[in-house]
């Protein structure tokens, strides 16, 4: 790629300023980081949601997430996915 079209492909990029206080900008550092995501992804991806496939996508990785960390340190359960599909229908039927 010649100088060019880098300075093109940059120069297209937009950059976005906004003053916040310290507490503030700790509360999303913090929440960016929960989410495994750079502070720019976690902002955008917050206010400009992807659609479709994308989203439904980090929800499962967000749903998963705890549950991940939980097998890596041994805690899981002995039972089956049949026992406990059959144990949530029951507690279900008796609400």
């Amino acid at each position: 790629m010649d100088i060019l079209v880098l300075y093109r492909l940059y120069s297209q990029a937009m950059r976005l300023l906004i003053e916040i206080t310290r507490k503030q900008h700790e509360k999303l550092q913090a929440s960016a980081a929960l989410h495994g995501r750079s502070v720019q992804d976690y902002v955008l991806e917050r206010v400009l949601p992807a659609d479709g496939e994308e989203t439904a996508l980090r929800e499962l990785e967000d749903f998963l997430q705890p549950r991940i960390v939980a097998a890596k340190r041994g805690e899981w359960s002995d039972r089956t996915a049949t026992k406990i599909f059959d144990s949530v229908r029951e507690r279900d039927s008796q609400d």
